[in-house]
């Protein structure tokens, strides 16, 4: 596998932010070094392997994958600056806007995410990122990786995630995810069905018809699916909401909170992530 170096310009991005906010559970940090002494990632995407890091408004990356992968996974051609100032007049937010500057939402394969949430269910993220490691070391492709001259990047395997033909019909108890697995089969058995890939056809549907279709899938529920709505199919209208995050809505915005989540508009599902990764991660 072969490896370009490469920079793409970037505002209103943070790598930190958006890769450590909850919403993506195959990204690392890497022992690697760079002349910035910037913290180094690394992951797999749809089989392309990364190495990313960023040095002000400079996104460098190593990877099989051309810049144009990476610039829609990470909704770098969406102005944020646009979307945090709808969002800012509602002042409650404007905490979590100003300390988690540059969060994005990214673009995530379908599948994996549908599968990545199933799996994140009543767990915590190191749990979930083992599993999900686990599930792909054992049922996906290993990627051959040729180190550039540029970036030190770790001689380990790397592993595609497995399709839903991969694991059709598989034991599933090696990866230990429990009360999970049977979900995650019932997804294999039911993915082509459902049709959830056809980009097209989905975004023909109104968020609700798409919900609805996400949740034929045994295991997944409105926050699930929301989720995936959200960081898949970049539906920014919906506002994942679970037992933490619904504690936190209650905080900030007392018996107002649904009328108050409503005002947020096309963007409340940007305004979660703020929430989430500020009262969960920046502050304590």
């Amino acid at each position: 596998m072969s490896f370009k170096n490469y920079v793409i310009d970037v505002s209103n991005f943070s790598l930190q932010h958006t890769l450590n906010c909850g919403q993506c559970f195959r990204w690392n940090l890497s022992q690697s070094q760079n002349a910035v002494n910037a913290p180094v990632y690394q992951g797999v995407v749809e089989g392309f392997f990364a190495q990313v890091y960023q040095d002000g408004n400079s996104l460098h990356i190593a990877s099989n994958a051309e810049a144009d992968f990476w610039q829609k996974y990470f909704d770098l051609s969406t102005d944020y600056t646009l979307l945090n100032k709808a969002l800012a007049t509602n002042k409650t937010l404007l905490p979590a806007i100003n300390a988690s500057k540059g969060l994005r939402i990214l673009n995530q394969p379908i599948w994996e995410c549908v599968i990545s949430f199933i799996i994140s269910q009543n767990n915590n993220i190191p749990r979930i990122k083992k599993i999900i490691e686990c599930l792909c070391q054992l049922y996906g492709k290993k990627i051959e990786i040729n180190p550039s001259q540029s970036y030190s990047i770790e001689p380990i395997a790397y592993y595609t995630f497995p399709t839903a033909n991969m694991l059709k019909g598989k034991d599933l108890s090696p990866i230990k995810a429990g009360f999970r697995d049977k979900y995650i089969l019932d997804a294999c058995d039911n993915w082509s069905r459902l049709g959830l890939d056809d980009i097209e056809h989905c975004n023909k549907m109104t968020t609700d018809e798409l919900r609805n279709r996400l949740m034929q899938i045994k295991g997944i529920g409105n926050k699930i699916a929301d989720c995936v709505l959200l960081f898949a199919y970049n539906r920014m209208d919906v506002f994942p909401r679970d037992v933490w995050i619904n504690r936190v809505v209650d905080t900030l915005y007392g018996n107002d909170a649904d009328s108050d989540i409503a005002s947020l508009g096309d963007f409340r599902g940007l305004a979660q992530q703020y929430m989430y990764h500020y009262y969960r991660n920046l502050v304590s």
